[in-house]
C-alpha cells in the first residue's frame, strides 16, 4: 500500500508506529523538514488518524524526528496530593475526573457508579500512578485520544487483507491492507491460507521511504 502522511500539516517521510493491548500507542516519525512542529495534534497515516503528544524531537540535515505518544502526553505529567472523603463512598468518577482534567487528558469507559472507599488520598506522582491506583492497570489509548478503562472491542477484522508472511514460532504475521485502522489489539481474523481465528496483541505499523505502508501483527 502506497500512502500519505503528515504531522500538522507538515508531511512525514517516514514513520513507526506501536500500539500495545494496554498502555498508550507510540509513534517515531520524520518530517521532510527542520521547521518548529506543533506539541499536540494528529498523526495521519493513510485512511489512519490518531490524536498523540509530541515527547521528543531533534534536527538533522534539514529534517526533523519526533517521538509522539498517544493521548495528550499529560498521564506522564506530575500532579500535586489531593484529598477525599465521602461518607457515602468517594466516586471513582470524581477521583479520574479531577486528575485527568488537571493532566489535559480524557478517560471513559468505567463504571460511573463505582466508589474507591470512604476516603482517598491522592499521591503527589505522576498522573499515570494515579490512573492505575484507581483505574487498574488495564488501560488503553484510543486512537482518538481518549484513556479508555473498558475492554478492546474483539469483532472480527472484515476490510480485504493478504498476509505476505507467518512466522508461527514467534506469532508475528505481516499483512498488507488498505484499512490498518482496523488491525487494532483485540480485534480477530482468519485467512483462507490457515484454519485457525487469531488475536491480536500487538500492532506494528511500518511507513517506509518508498511510501509503502507495511502493517505486522503478534498473535495471542
Amino acid at each position: 500500500m502506497t500512502t500519505y502522511a503528515s504531522w500538522g500539516g507538515r508531511r512525514v517521510l517516514s514513520a513507526y508506529v506501536s500500539i500495545p493491548y494496554y498502555g498508550a500507542p507510540a509513534a517515531d516519525i520524520v518530517l521532510g523538514t527542520d521547521e518548529t512542529i506543533a506539541e499536540r495534534g494528529t498523526f495521519v497515516l493513510g485512511p489512519m488518524t490518531m490524536v498523540c503528544a509530541v515527547t521528543r524531537q531533534g534536527v538533522l540535515a534539514g529534517s526533523r524526528g519526533a517521538g509522539l505518544v498517544g493521548g495528550y502526553g499529560g498521564w506522564r505529567q506530575t500532579v500535586g496530593p489531593l484529598g477525599y472523603a465521602n461518607a457515602a463512598g468517594v466516586r471513582l468518577a470524581t477521583v479520574l475526573g479531577d486528575v485527568a482534567r488537571e493532566c489535559g487528558e480524557t478517560v471513559a469507559g468505567f463504571d460511573t457508579t463505582a466508589t474507591v472507599g470512604l476516603h482517598y488520598t491522592r499521591p503527589a506522582a505522576q498522573a499515570v500512578r494515579v490512573l492505575r491506583d484507581v483505574g487498574g492497570p488495564l488501560w488503553w489509548v484510543g486512537l482518538d485520544g481518549v484513556t479508555y478503562l473498558s475492554a478492546r472491542a474483539t469483532g472480527p477484522i472484515t476490510s480485504p487483507f493478504a498476509v505476505e508472511s507467518r512466522d508461527g514460532a514467534n506469532g508475528r504475521l505481516r499483512v498488507s491492507t488498505e484499512a490498518p485502522q482496523d488491525w487494532m489489539p483485540g480485534r480477530t481474523f482468519a485467512g483462507p491460507t490457515f484454519p485457525d481465528v487469531l488475536s491480536i496483541a500487538h500492532t506494528g505499523i511500518t511507513l517506509g521511504e518508498d511510501g509503502k505502508l507495511r502493517v505486522e501483527v503478534l498473535v495471542q
